[in-house]
């Protein structure tokens, strides 16, 4: 519920996924191209222009450019992994939950 009405935990999550440290990264090279960085620090620059964005409506897109490559990128997924693996986002919910007086979570 905190997520779905944009709380405490909702912002902590968006700010982790925002912040490039220890995720992937997504650069506007202003050309109409894009540099996607993953965390391993693959490399991936695709043609915005050339390129289609399929939103597969269960929290992935799938990028496919001109040549028929694609790419997925599962944005749900790697959120419900980190909190399963006990990462950043996992450590903010429970840093949150320990942390805040009175009932603004529940």
């Amino acid at each position: 519920t905190n997520i779905q009405n944009q709380g405490d935990i909702y912002n902590e999550i968006i700010n982790l996924i925002t912040n490039t440290t220890g995720s992937d990264l997504f650069v506007d090279n202003g050309d109409g191209t894009f540099t996607h960085t993953t965390v391993n620090g693959d490399v991936i620059t695709f043609d915005a222009n050339t390129t289609t964005l399929l939103d597969n409506g269960n929290g992935t897109y799938t990028l496919t450019n001109a040549n028929g490559d694609t790419i997925t990128i599962d944005v749900v997924g790697d959120v419900v992994t980190n909190i399963q693996n006990q990462g950043d986002i996992y450590n903010e919910i429970i840093n949150l939950i320990t942390n805040t007086t009175g009932s603004d979570l529940f």
